[in-house]
């Protein structure tokens, strides 16, 4: 999944996939995974891939962010 987005003020985009963490094998590019988080930084706007799902189907993500000027302007799949 990624997005297109950025952050004037720069911003934490803490992201799950089916109401869990991310983890190594579902993570994006863009996406750093922690003790008990999964986040990407969002600074300049740009394109961001933030999560890959091991396997095609319905799936639910959630993206919490933390910060003051963030904007997301488009979701791609694929």
């Amino acid at each position: 999944m990624n997005i297109v987005a950025g952050s004037e003020n720069g911003s934490e985009a803490f992201v799950f996939l089916d109401n869990d963490y991310l983890n190594e094998n579902n993570k994006g590019l863009d996406t750093v995974i922690g003790v008990n988080e999964s986040k990407s930084d969002i600074g300049e706007f740009k394109l961001y891939n933030i999560a890959s799902a091991e396997n095609y189907g319905v799936h639910a993500i959630d993206i919490n962010v933390v910060g003051k000027g963030f904007r997301i302007f488009t979701f791609t799949f694929g």
